[in-house]
């Protein structure tokens, strides 16, 4: 049996790796779950740092608990417990710059590889991965993705990114798809597995109860997101189209709905349906409308208390909804897992103060057209933001059912999920490299 070690930056890693901790305790390997006590009491994101008093109760077994003090003692631990090394979205492009910065991570997982200590990322959630540069998968041994979709989504960026023409744009292409095969392989997430689980184990879908909503986040790095959600007043959305953004979409805030418009909307079909809202937030989402949707909402969860692993809290949350609504996130995917009819509301790809490699990059992930992840018939309604408030208006929730055999689609070519749970394929994965 192996020594693997798996190392915990955040509590939330839980999410996508506790299901492979516990393969490889189930497996009867050495199990050992490090963590920085520097970061211990510490936020990231909102989000709480792990240490032995909240690690999971695994179901195989009980992993060892290694603490290590600050980033510079990473790899010294690491190296003397360990037959390979477990991150998460552990992938990094130009990791040569951090070569002379012993205390970043980069530096630290580099130097356990020249130790003759592989390591092995799992990029497989939300596609990651798609946002690197080629020479990212250099930076580890071997990367697990979520999807055949994860791949060839990637190898189009890559494609589309580069300024190479003729026979030098034909080799880089050839590279990519060594790397690809080299390095890179589809095994789903692991968090995935729990909401395929319930799905299958799910009895009476006649007493759904639930509408939950997927509280969206507002940044500035979304023009729209801005405009037309952060505020009530259509004056200070002007405003703020002058001031911010140049009068973008200054012409259409009279006529495109606000936010606070679908949230009164959703409890009308809440009312009219004898159905109750959950709202679920994330962490290091800001509180925009909080007051309104606790109003609204006969559970409003914020993420602050989010449980991980062996049970996620949007699972839970999941097990009597009749339909989701989703603005977006990317838990559009889970709901479909779980059986769930999901509303996806469309807003513009409007991204600023990003690079030209993500706004590339979510242009095409976050592509509204028929058969992809925010669009697919059976699964999936999408609604443009301008038809919002009509949809909810009219909604008969009856037609909201969805279709076994276009889920069972869905999730094999965009979520990875194909029989064998994507814990047993990573762990298998890692098992390869031992």
């Amino acid at each position: 049996m192996a020594k693997i070690t798996f190392i915990i930056e955040r509590l939330s890693y839980y999410k996508t790796l506790g299901g492979v901790i516990d393969e490889a305790l189930k497996r009867n390997h050495t199990v050992s779950l490090m963590y920085n006590r520097e970061q211990i009491g510490l936020t990231q994101k909102g989000i709480e740092t792990p240490f032995e008093q909240n690690c999971p109760i695994f179901l195989f077994g009980k992993p060892n608990i290694v603490a290590f003090d600050g980033i510079k003692k990473l790899r010294d631990k690491a190296i003397s417990i360990s037959d390979v090394v477990v991150l998460h979205c552990g992938c990094v492009s130009d990791h040569e710059k951090f070569i002379d910065q012993p205390d970043t991570y980069p530096y630290q997982y580099q130097a356990i590889r020249k130790s003759g200590i592989p390591v092995v990322s799992l990029h497989s959630h939300f596609y990651d991965n798609c946002l690197l540069k080629l020479n990212a998968y250099s930076s580890v041994d071997l990367t697990c993705v979520l999807s055949e979709y994860a791949i060839n989504l990637h190898k189009q960026v890559l494609t589309e990114m580069c300024d190479l023409k003729g026979k030098e744009k034909e080799n880089y292409q050839k590279q990519i798809d060594t790397t690809m095969r080299n390095k890179v392989i589809v095994t789903g997430s692991a968090l995935f597995d729990l909401f395929d689980q319930f799905y299958h184990q799910k009895k009476d879908t006649s007493k759904k109860t639930d509408i939950v909503l997927f509280y969206p986040k507002f940044t500035y790095r979304d023009v729209f997101m801005d405009i037309f959600a952060r505020s009530k007043s259509r004056f200070v959305s002007a405003g703020i189209s002058v001031y911010y953004y140049k009068g973008n979409y200054l012409s259409k805030i009279m006529s495109t709905p606000r936010f606070d418009q679908i949230i009164k909307q959703i409890e009308r079909v809440s009312n009219s349906n004898n159905l109750n809202v959950i709202t679920k937030s994330r962490p290091k989402h800001n509180s925009y409308h909080e007051k309104q949707l606790k109003k609204i909402s006969s559970l409003y969860i914020s993420g602050d208390s989010d449980q991980y692993y062996p049970e996620f809290t949007s699972m839970n949350i999941l097990q009597h909804a009749k339909f989701c609504v989703h603005i977006r996130t990317s838990s559009v995917m889970e709901s479909v897992i779980a059986g769930i009819p999901s509303v996806n509301i469309q807003i513009p790809n409007d991204c600023i103060n990003r690079s030209k490699r993500y706004i590339h990059f979510v242009k095409h992930l976050r592509s509204h057209l028929p058969d992809t992840i925010f669009n697919y018939s059976g699964c999936v309604w999408n609604i443009p933001w301008k038809d919002s408030v009509s949809f909810f208006k009219n909604l008969n929730i009856v037609e909201l059912e969805q279709n076994p055999k276009r889920r069972s689609s869905y999730i094999k070519y965009y979520c990875g999920i194909n029989q064998r749970s994507a814990s047993a394929k990573q762990m298998d994965a890692i098992e390869t490299i031992l």
